[in-house]
């Protein structure tokens, strides 16, 4: 697709991308059944091929109804490529021309390790995770993001890699069993993180997948208290092309509310731009131009003199009064009216977005230090 140059004056607009990560059980909490096992991939194949119909639908919609370039969309994948629930959804995501951006806990090397006798669950364990990098590699792209985690405290290192992947998702499927967490780093705790974060998951039973729910609160998951094991509430059609159907619906629904233009009610336009005014928040967003003339210098000037006077006769004083100085006014208004969102904090994501506020931030590949991951929050749940 062509794009006409946007004139610099403009605000630029953003790629239009869509991440969804995965958190899951190991292969020794997974079904042992084929059948089973096999109906989990087509689950989790039928979530990402909702995602990317829904993504190709909106890009082919009118530019003026699209805020963002018109050029191809992006996909990624989200996964630390562990043994079991992590694999399965990484294979049908480059199989479906996903990116895949891999988070770990360690470096490489020491991540590896987990894949080696007798730590592995599966044969040839290593070599499939090399594979599957090599592959994404040779497909549509791969990072990979080495946290500087220790053995000595891995729990806490699986934990800060799960809320990588929290952090970089837009939509997170849970493959949970349902039962309690077995330690550090476990699928219900990122879970609840992303709850706590208001980040839509959809929650897939491991033991029964044609069982799932789409979990958007904190309460979704106290509500289920009283079970011995939790389990996906709501009935789901006997019939499989009704459940099929079901399930992209709600799919498609948490995709484009995260992708789509906020919707402000007929009062609160009429507040901000008057009552005959007809144009969408977008619209007025993009339709924002640079001013011909700019008096800056004239505030320049003025900060030099002042401070290079303040300076000699108060010392540091100076900069602590500067710095006052320009927190008001315009400026502190125009930070007040483009003030960050959860939404502005995602990768690919456009600033005029609202959305709650969260500690979500990009993160570049490479190496991190775990004190870049995101706080933990305090809303818990009881499953």
């Amino acid at each position: 697709m062509s794009q006409r140059p946007v004139s610099p004056a403009s605000p630029p607009r953003a790629a239009l991308a869509f991440r969804v990560g995965v958190v899951g059980h190991r292969p020794n909490r997974l079904p042992r059944d084929k059948e089973s096992l096999d109906t989990l991939r087509r689950m989790l194949r039928n979530i990402l091929e909702d995602v990317k119909a829904e993504l190709s639908d909106y890009a082919g919609s009118s530019p003026a109804a699209m805020p963002y370039l018109r050029e191809p969309f992006v996909l990624r994948a989200v996964s630390p490529l562990a043994e079991g629930t992590d694999r399965i959804f990484a294979e049908e995501a480059l199989d479906l021309g996903y990116e895949l951006f891999c988070p770990m806990p360690f470096s490489q090397e020491e991540f590896e390790q987990d894949f080696l006798p007798p730590n592995a669950l599966e044969p040839d364990s290593r070599e499939r995770f090399r594979g599957l990098l090599k592959r994404a590699g040779q497909g549509s792209g791969v990072t990979t993001f080495e946290l500087d985690g220790e053995r000595s405290a891995a729990p806490k290192a699986y934990a800060l890699a799960g809320r990588i992947v929290l952090n970089q998702s837009d939509l997170l499927i849970a493959v949970w069993d349902g039962h309690k967490p077995a330690g550090g780093g476990s699928t219900v705790g990122t879970t609840r993180e992303a709850l706590a974060f208001q980040s839509p998951v959809l929650w897939i039973d491991a033991l029964e997948p044609n069982a799932w729910q789409m979990l958007r609160r904190p309460d979704d998951l106290k509500s289920l208290e009283e079970n011995q094991r939790c389990v996906p509430q709501g009935r789901q059609p006997a019939d499989p092309a009704a459940a099929r159907k079901l399930l992209a619906e709600t799919v498609r629904r948490v995709v484009r509310e995260e992708i789509a233009p906020p919707v402000l009610s007929s009062e609160t336009h009429e507040a901000k731009h008057g009552a005959k005014a007809t144009r969408s928040p977008e619209s007025n967003y993009f339709g924002e131009r640079k001013p011909r003339f700019s008096f800056a210098i004239a505030w320049k000037l003025f900060r030099d003199a002042v401070g290079s006077t303040s300076h000699v006769r108060h010392g540091s004083l100076f900069q602590t009064s500067r710095l006052r100085f320009a927190t008001n006014g315009r400026f502190a208004m125009t930070l007040k009216q483009h003030r960050p969102t959860r939404a502005m904090a995602r990768l690919h994501r456009p600033s005029w977005m609202t959305g709650s506020t969260s500690a979500c931030a990009p993160i570049s590949p490479g190496r991190t230090s775990a004190a870049t991951s995101m706080p933990t929050p305090t809303a818990a749940a009881t499953c």
